[in-house]
């Protein structure tokens, strides 16, 4: 329960840093880049949706804290199943709406 409500609260940290517009340093992908491919990439639409993506992996996780400090296991598991649509969505949102 504990590791539930870190990860929470990571995820919401970082999601208000890429919503500030920092934290590009912190994308892999992203960082890796040479400097012509990041040029392909509108940094500013990039950070929105990395933070859109932490703010709903946050929620995904909240349920599953919610479902352990209740002692309700189906609640722990939703939060799982909705984790994986939502990261598999954001990654192609990512990759293709951040572009120039």
């Amino acid at each position: 329960m504990v590791t539930r409500a870190i990860i929470t609260l990571m995820l919401i940290g970082f999601g208000i840093l890429f919503a500030l517009g920092k934290g590009a340093f912190l994308i892999a992908g992203y960082n890796t880049m040479s400097a012509e491919e990041r040029a392909k990439y509108d940094e500013k639409k990039l950070m929105k949706n990395m933070s859109l993506m932490m703010f709903s992996c946050a929620a995904c996780t909240g349920v599953g804290l919610i479902g352990s400090i209740i002692k309700q296991p189906w609640l722990v598991n939703l939060g799982f199943i909705l984790m994986v649509p939502c990261v598999l969505y954001f990654i192609i949102r990512v990759n293709t709406k951040s572009r120039r």
